[in-house]
């Protein structure tokens, strides 16, 4: 990629604020009582500083009812 290229690829942490939580009005607080982890956890993940792990990504389909 160069320098005057953009990335379009967005991590999934905001694909998930952006395409879940926001559309369901669903707090930072509530999802990670949902989920049984920190807020500050979710947080890291949400604003693409750490990643989504497999047993995280279970959880969030069990949550959002998807696949």
């Amino acid at each position: 990629m160069t320098m005057t290229q953009k990335s379009t690829t967005k991590h999934p942490g905001i694909i998930l604020l952006e395409q879940f939580m926001v559309p369901h009005q669903l707090s930072q607080r509530r999802l990670a009582e949902e989920l049984q982890m920190p807020v500050q956890d979710l947080n890291s993940i949400l604003y693409g500083h750490s990643p989504i792990t497999k047993s995280l990504a279970l959880k969030l389909a069990h949550c959002f009812g998807v696949s």
